[in-house]
């Protein structure tokens, strides 16, 4: 009876050390899940939960700011001319005229309708024109004695 008994017992520990390994088993694959799962939630924020917004397309962006660009009188034009003949660039820069002052790009445009606005905003304006001329950085020497004859 002895034996039985020690039998017994020596089945019961080994049934219950197997069930014991199986429950920590899962509970180490349910907290590995977890923590997958919540590297995952800390990677994703508000730009996740928009791209899902506008895969669903339930998202609508609108414009917040509608203000319009105007000139400030603290601006500065830079007018660019390029001269054909010499293929010379002038760049000058310099305060923005008074009378232009507090005009939209559409108005500035017509007051300079011959010139390209290459770029416009509330601090720096850039106006650009080709010309079919020289620039005045070039001089022709000529030797007076050759023009005039010996004197």
């Amino acid at each position: 009876m002895r034996r039985l008994l020690s039998i017994a017992i020596i089945v019961l520990i080994l049934i219950l050390g197997f069930l014991t390994g199986t429950y920590m088993y899962k509970i180490k694959d349910l907290d590995d899940a977890s923590a997958r799962n919540g590297a995952i939630a800390k990677i994703e924020d508000e730009c996740t939960v928009i791209a899902e917004l506008d895969e669903r397309g339930t998202l609508e962006l609108s414009m917040t700011n509608t203000a319009e660009e105007k000139v400030s009188p603290n601006s500065i034009l830079t007018i660019k001319k390029l001269y054909t003949k010499c293929n010379h660039i002038i760049e000058k820069s310099e305060n923005i005229p008074v009378e232009v002052t507090n005009l939209n790009q559409q108005d500035f445009q017509k007051k300079y309708e011959d010139w390209e606005i290459q770029k416009f905003t509330a601090h720096e304006i850039v106006l650009y024109k080709e010309e079919n001329d020289y620039c005045g950085e070039h001089y022709l020497l000529k030797d007076i004695n050759r023009i005039c004859g010996s004197i």
